[in-house]
């Protein structure tokens, strides 16, 4: 397997949507504000309380009229586990026990009490979970409280990739339960052999899978302490297996002519800014406006990648009269464990929605948007590039007979790529990132940064001009070259 050269990354371009985060993230707002449990009062129950099944419970600070101030992203969701509640047990367990109404009404949460489905919690409980936090999947933090406790500790833990972190008081863990991955906790009043398990689960997984225990008085106590030390430090977006995404893919959440407005032609005026070297890039719905920026405003940009990019303006691209468009490169990178399933392109994709809900539910089923073939043959048609039918058998992620598709190692990760060229050069690059879901990878942006400086566009003719290495850069793959045979010959 061939490893990608590393070179410095130089900031020399106009990089669109640049964060980058990984699986448990610390918010900047959380780190900051850390507010007391009972900060807010609570207020009317019928207001905000709703029967959402015959075992489930809800309060949304949102249906409430309170307004959140905070990104989805960060917003916390309580599922709460503590045996059989009638709706006025699981209020006051809610409002009066765990003292958590202010936090909820603070940060524009919501609560869900969960009884099992039957006379005690089973794995049946992790599916109905699995189901309801799918409606609206957002920062998912788990309580449970005695046989509820041991519920997470048995059951939930084996499938625990999308909890942001859990609190448990008192319950029981079987020797024999391990915990599928890394998982933040706060323990009160637990066993041994929890302990253990979750300090073990956690281990090397960074600073913010933390694991504390406490010997709290009461559940007011517990609460605090697991907001304090846990629950308010971190979020959760994904991770190797799958991920879950906060708000429901509808494409239109973005303006196209704020878009457009905020990349002026004149927003580079320093004399230092090479405007000959301009490109888009974005996640997801960014990935889907750097689809259509690219084509729309072909004059302005040298080339575009969007990064696990849906096809939400695919409508717009529809639009555009692609005679009139320049060449304009563009390179396509997709994690095969995407949420969203656009690829493999023909929607085969099993991980994503189709994991979570054990193949139930399909995001590339169920939203056009996330269907990108129209958009790849757009840039075919743009860089000059003869169009195919999709055909699976000739690329497994994307239906199209690449050139030189090979795997290639990515930071720690293995990715598929291939290259469609015309007579001046690599026109189109697209790549599929081996056990990735829908999110920023930190070692993209080198990838991508390497793949840009490689195009700058004539500002008089708006032609684009290719470049290809130069001789240091050349000078240094050669040396790789012979690093990686020598490595090889010594078995190293």
């Amino acid at each position: 397997m061939k490893k990608i050269s590393r070179r410095n990354f130089l900031h020399a371009s106009a990089l669109a949507g640049a964060a980058l985060v990984g699986s448990l993230a610390a918010p900047a707002a959380f780190a900051e504000e850390t507010p007391a449990a009972a900060e807010v009062q609570p207020i009317a129950r019928d207001l905000g309380w709703k029967t959402v099944s015959d075992t489930v419970y809800s309060y949304g600070a949102l249906d409430n009229v309170l307004l959140a101030h905070r990104s989805d992203v960060v917003i916390p969701t309580y599922y709460i586990f503590a045996g059989r509640k009638t709706q006025q047990e699981a209020v006051d367990l809610v409002e009066n026990q765990l003292q958590m109404m202010g936090n909820v009404n603070e940060w524009g949460g919501s609560v869900y009490v969960i009884s099992p489905i039957g006379d005690r919690y089973t794995e049946a409980d992790v599916q109905a979970l699995k189901d309801l936090v799918a409606r609206a999947a957002k920062n998912v933090k788990v309580i449970g409280i005695d046989e509820g406790a041991t519920f997470v500790n048995n059951e939930l833990s084996r499938q625990c990739y999308f909890v942001a972190g859990v609190m448990t008081w008192g319950g029981e863990m079987s020797a024999d339960a391990q915990l599928s991955d890394c998982l933040p906790a706060y323990l009160s009043n637990a066993g041994s052999t929890a302990k253990a398990a979750y300090r073990a689960a956690n281990w090397g997984h960074g600073p913010l899978a933390v694991t504390v225990t406490g010997s709290d008085a009461n559940l007011a106590e517990a609460f605090r302490n697991a907001w304090d030390k846990v629950f308010s430090r971190n979020y959760r977006m994904h991770n190797s297996v799958t991920e879950f995404y906060n708000l429901p893919l509808d494409g239109r959440n973005f303006n196209g002519t704020v878009m457009e407005g905020a990349f002026d032609y004149d927003l580079c005026p320093l004399p230092q800014f090479d405007r000959s070297r301009v490109y888009v890039t974005g996640l997801s719905a960014g990935g889907a406006h750097s689809f259509y920026m690219g084509l729309a405003y072909s004059n302005v940009f040298a080339a575009a990648a969007p990064i696990s990019g849906v096809n939400a303006m695919d409508d717009e691209i529809a639009q555009l009269d692609l005679s009139q468009v320049h060449e304009i490169p563009l390179l396509y990178i997709c994690g095969d464990h995407d949420y969203f399933q656009m690829i493999p392109v023909d929607g085969s994709s099993p991980y994503g929605m189709s994991l979570l809900t054990d193949g139930q539910v399909s995001m590339w089923a169920d939203d056009p948007h996330t269907h990108i073939w129209s958009a790849i043959q757009a840039y075919r048609t743009v860089n000059g590039l003869p169009l195919t039918e999709m055909d699976m058998t000739a690329n497994p992620y994307y239906g199209i007979a690449l050139d030189d598709q090979r795997w290639v190692t990515l930071g720690d990760k293995e990715m598929y790529t291939g290259t469609l060229s015309n007579d001046k050069g690599v026109m189109i690059e697209l790549a599929a990132i081996k056990d990735l879901a829908h999110w920023n990878y930190a070692p993209e942006a080198e990838y991508v940064y390497d793949f840009f400086k490689n195009y700058s566009r004539d500002l008089e003719t708006g032609e684009l001009i290719v470049h290809g290495p130069t001789i240091l850069e050349q000078f240094a793959d050669w040396c790789g070259d012979v690093a990686d045979d020598l490595s090889t010959r010594l078995g190293l």
